[in-house]
């Protein structure tokens, strides 16, 4: 180098004068894992510890699971959640795709020696035995598995190639489960209330295009023929994704962007404010308000359905996060059974446990629904699914003491909102307790579905699918019932109007009597000028 100048260091990845301390090999071990070196080290961590008495304790009690059974709950909760996909069904190669991984993949992958403490050492790649023509995958390996993996690593680009296009989406197993139940035709206006990130979204509209033609829309009028007259043979299908997250909108954007669907209109909007649609007609005037054919309430909730993929809720749950989202969960359910059209079906889904989150929210909600809103039984719909039904009675377990020095903290055990304590009444609602034996008949709690992650290596999640069926003769009454209000209506306003007229007519006879009183007033002044004026010309005389 000549005089004058100076080298720049430039590391592996092209960045200036990090003198390489980013490119530091990680020490893996033969899988391709890292090994764990201590917390605080760049690019390696302490693994968070899959153990919580809390839960344990609650969930144990709530369950009433056997022994075996308990065992068999919490170890899998303990291991890595599997890798599932789903085909895009109406995708013009969703039977080559089947084809592929049927032919090629799975006798490729299937039973595959992975090598490593962190996996299963035998790998199952098949097709879920409950999806519907056999487009749902179940992948026995972790996701990180996939990049690390010498044998995965083709699958794995696979994958990420028809994900980016479209034609695969991967999703949790159970998390296909409510669109499923949802049972969405060519036709129906669907509402997705909590869209975000999307994978249920896209689903949604994967069955709003099922059964057509490659390349046709379901659509009233989408925007390539809006100009032409065809556009009346088209269906009226479309699906509203809505999320309160603006940033998880564009999430949600870029997800259905992947299928291609011009029937899909996004929305931020919170859910339980989620406002009254009245589309804007040719003439400028609104229409009546859009009710829904289907809707899907996939509500915020404690998540502790996910912890075989969110490590980091064993050491922050407590069973105050389930009470403390009750009533948010409500509100976003009573304004989609609002929403919902009369013959209409909705679907309310957590990925909790916990009955506070879970039934507590169904029996208000058909409380509050008063015979207009009942459970469905779902239990002959997908036969290969393993479920368990919801439970009809439980406690509510809440804080009573907090050692400030040693941080420990006292629970106890609540059967009815009577039991707490006077300053926690206000805090917890008298919705989260379980319904009286007198409501537990009515009420078909028994009809939800409950998903537990030892029945088939899955996540956990709950289900109730809700429908508005129609009441004989219901048209004709709500006809009669706006009617009478118009009626009622027209006479308001028709007395008002007599009203308002009888005041103007008083005021216009007061107008008159006020202008009669000037006129006279003028005349008799006028007179007495003309009086003086007579009298003056007689004194000049």
């Amino acid at each position: 180098m000549g005089k004058g100048r100076h080298t720049i260091k430039v590391n592996k990845r092209g960045r200036k004068g990090q003198g390489g301390r980013h490119n530091k090999k990680r020490k893996t071990d033969e899988a391709g894992w890292d090994i764990e070196e201590g917390k605080g080290k760049r690019g390696n961590w302490a693994p968070s510890e899959r153990k919580n008495d809390l839960f344990v304790e609650y969930y144990r009690n709530t369950f009433g699971f056997s022994d075996a059974e308990w065992t068999e709950f919490s170890e899998s909760l303990t291991r890595d959640l599997p890798t599932t996909f789903r085909i895009t069904a109406h995708s013009y190669f969703a039977a080559a795709l089947r084809e592929k991984l049927t032919t090629y993949f799975q006798p490729k992958l299937h039973n595959v020696d992975v090598g490593s403490e962190l996996l299963p050492n035998i790998m199952q790649f098949e097709p879920l035995s409950w999806y519907p023509n056999g487009n749902g995958w179940y992948v026995r390996t972790p996701r990180r598995a996939l990049k690390k993996v010498d044998a995965l690593t083709q699958f794995n680009q696979f994958l990420v190639n028809e994900t980016e296009v479209g034609h695969t989406s991967r999703q949790e197993a159970v998390s296909m489960i409510p669109p499923i139940f949802l049972k969405v035709e060519n036709h129906h206006k669907v509402l997705d209330m909590c869209a975000a990130p999307g994978s249920k979204t896209t689903q949604l509209i994967e069955y709003l295009h099922q059964g057509l033609e490659h390349g046709q829309i379901p659509c009233t009028i989408p925007y390539r023929l809006y100009r032409f007259e065809c556009y009346s043979e088209l269906r009226p299908g479309m699906v509203v994704a809505n999320d309160v997250d603006e940033q998880r909108c564009y999430m949600l954007v870029h997800q259905v962007k992947r299928i291609g669907s011009p029937c899909v209109m996004m929305a931020n909007y919170a859910a339980q404010l989620f406002p009254a649609i009245r589309p804007k007609l040719d003439d400028g005037s609104r229409s009546e308000v859009t009710f829904f054919d289907r809707i899907l309430a996939d509500v915020p909730c404690s998540g502790d359905g996910t912890l075989r993929k969110n490590f980091d809720l064993w050491g922050k749950w407590h069973p105050g996060l389930g009470t403390a989202l009750h009533m948010l969960q409500l509100r976003i359910a009573t304004r989609a059974a609002r929403l919902l059209k009369i013959g209409g079906r909705m679907v309310y889904s957590t990925c909790s446990f916990n009955p506070v989150e879970d039934e507590a929210v169904v029996a208000e909600l058909i409380r509050r629904g008063q015979g207009a809103l009942e459970v469905v039984d779902m239990s002959d719909e997908l036969p290969g699914l393993k479920r368990s039904p919801g439970i009809t009675s439980w406690k509510v377990y809440d804080l009573v003491h907090k050692d400030r020095d040693t941080k420990e903290k006292e629970y106890k055990w609540y059967t009815a909102h009577s039991e707490l304590p006077e300053r926690r009444q206000g805090s917890i609602p008298a919705t989260c307790f379980p319904p009286t034996a007198d409501e537990v008949e009515a009420l078909h709690l028994e009809r939800c579905v409950r998903v537990f992650p030892h029945q088939q290596d899955t996540g956990g999640f709950f289900i109730t699918v809700g429908e508005m069926p129609p009441v004989p003769d219901e048209e004709e009454v709500f006809k009669k019932k706006h009617k009478r209000k118009a009626a009622n209506a027209t006479g308001a306003a028709a007395a008002t109007t007599t009203t308002e007229e009888a005041a103007n007519a008083e005021e216009k006879g007061k107008e008159k009597e006020a202008e009669t009183k000037a006129d006279d007033a003028a005349g008799m002044e006028l007179e007495k000028q003309e009086k003086r004026g007579r009298r003056g010309g007689r004194r000049r005389r």
